[in-house]
């Protein structure tokens, strides 16, 4: 049975022109225009009426952690704590209130401070007798209380960039029922924002047997598509499924983050220091080497402009095909001097933008006046660069329509005016997150518009975000998310 879409807006986003109507057969996209024009065409019709709501493609995950942030849903949420005695507090609540007779770790993530050693004595009268640890907001480092650090054979506690992954890594996996339904609640929280594809940014050899027994399971419930090391198969030809896990190709690390000025840069933070770069430049060119060898796609973490500096260096050493699309992840500090030989390589800019929202302040006291042109969207795409907006979840919740604000926007917490220079519509905000994050997965014939022959990739939501102010869009609500014809998920009614 055919479904015919009409009474609503309907943004195909190849223009700014609405649609009256939508027709999907066979989980297709079969014609688009009139209603009454669309009704003839077909005899046994499903009329979905969008009481006039908004129909636009669904929402692509341009960059995040799906698994983290399923692990986070097992953690204590320490986002609200304003300070390091906090912090203590919200992990002791958290210990006594999942199990107080458990002698196991004591995890917590999302602290959005400065960490260092003056946390563990904390944390050791919090938590006694009991490994713990504290994540930063960012991923890129945290805190081990004295029974964490004796357990791993640590000299100190607080730690970041790759000493912290590798003592995070030898941490025990979580019981796995308890993780399985973390991860189909963690998949409901991108589906229910209208996403049909989420990204796992770093499977690494844990994560990676991890999705295996959750593939087992079932516990799958929509496309995933990760990247990883060189030694996972990777499926780079033919569609991405509806629902299932397939890996596209290889993720480097160059650096680490700006707010914890562990960003590569160029000239120094305020206070002094250039950051960490965590890779040296063999390494990245080996890496990049590498890829081409295996013929896929490289997505390379890079903040700084140093870091963005040493990628584009390989790249052009190791003669990287630009068809393979490289992609520059959150790409901060990227600077204008560098552009031309960002499009040269045929690279993909993914913009972490809402750091203007939750970080510009601090960027501002960090970088100084190079913090006003952080997330340069407007200069990518003055010059035909394709870019994506991502939330990089899980240090963001992943919300499709904040960064497409932000980008707009480009207002700090504090209010303060980021260069102006660098704000984009929300029309291309809303393009970022649709054809060009298909773009970005080499998708682009299949997804991100739709067109006449794409797959019904599709979001339904109460109303247009282009008839929005940007500040409103956060009251924009999904109500109907589907891919390839199939209704994923639906809000329930009131």
């Amino acid at each position: 049975m055919d479904t015919l879409y009409y009474n609503g807006t309907i943004r195909t986003m190849v223009s700014h022109i609405p649609e009256e109507a939508l027709l999907v057969r066979d989980g297709q996209i079969a014609d688009t225009g009139p209603f009454s024009k669309l009704l003839q065409e077909t005899t046994y019709t499903n009329k979905v009426d969008l009481q006039g709501g908004c129909l636009m493609p669904a929402f692509l995950d341009a960059h995040s952690h799906l698994i983290s942030w399923a692990m986070g849903k097992l953690q204590a949420d320490l986002s609200e704590a304003g300070d390091l005695s906090a912090i203590a507090a919200a992990m002791a609540d958290f210990a006594q209130g999942k199990n107080p007779s458990d002698d196991g770790w004591v995890l917590g993530r999302g602290a959005d401070l400065p960490l260092d050693e003056t946390l563990v004595p904390l944390l050791d009268r919090a938590v006694p007798n009991r490994p713990a640890m504290v994540q930063h907001v960012s991923s890129h480092g945290g805190v081990f209380n004295t029974a964490a650090q004796r357990l791993l054979g640590l000299e100190r506690g607080a730690l970041v960039e790759n000493a912290f992954v590798a003592a995070q890594q030898r941490l025990p996996a979580p019981d796995f029922s308890q993780l399985a339904d973390a991860f189909r609640s963690a998949q409901q929280d991108y589906l229910s924002r209208g996403y049909v594809l989420a990204q796992e940014g770093c499977m690494l050899p844990e994560a990676e047997a991890m999705y295996a027994a959750l593939e087992r399971a079932g516990a799958v419930q929509m496309a995933i598509v990760s990247y990883g090391t060189p030694a996972l198969h990777c499926d780079s030809r033919g569609p991405i499924p509806t629902i299932g896990l397939t890996n596209r190709g290889n993720k480097i690390f160059l650096d680490g983050s700006p707010q914890q000025k562990t960003a590569f840069l160029r000239q120094p933070y305020a206070g002094g220091g250039l950051g960490e770069a965590t890779m040296t430049e063999e390494e990245v060119v080996q890496a990049v080497r590498t890829a081409k060898e295996q013929d896929r796609q490289l997505l390379a973490h890079c903040n700084g402009d140093a870091a963005i500096d040493r990628f584009l260096w390989a790249l052009e050493q190791a003669d990287y095909p630009a068809r393979l699309r490289p992609v520059v992840i959150h790409a901060q500090l990227l600077q204008r001097d560098q552009l031309q030989r960002v499009r040269e390589r045929g690279c993909v800019l993914s913009f972490f933008v809402a750091h203007t929202r939750h970080w510009g302040d601090l960027h501002l006291a960090n970088l100084g006046q190079r913090a006003m042109t952080i997330s340069p969207c407007y200069s990518a795409l003055e010059r035909g660069i394709p870019f994506t907006l991502h939330q990089d979840s899980p240090v963001l919740p992943p919300d499709p329509l904040e960064p497409v604000a932000c980008a707009a926007l480009r207002r700090t917490g504090a209010g303060v005016q980021l260069a102006k220079s660098e704000c984009i519509s929300v029309y291309e905000g809303l393009r970022a997150m649709t054809i060009g994050a298909a773009y970005q997965y080499h998708a682009e014939a299949e997804r991100g518009t739709l067109e006449v022959g794409k797959r019904a990739d599709l979001v339904v939501l109460d109303q247009d975000p282009l008839a929005a102010a940007p500040e409103e869009l956060e009251h924009v609500q999904v109500m109907q998310t589907i891919s390839g014809g199939q209704l994923l998920w639906q809000r329930e009614e009131a």
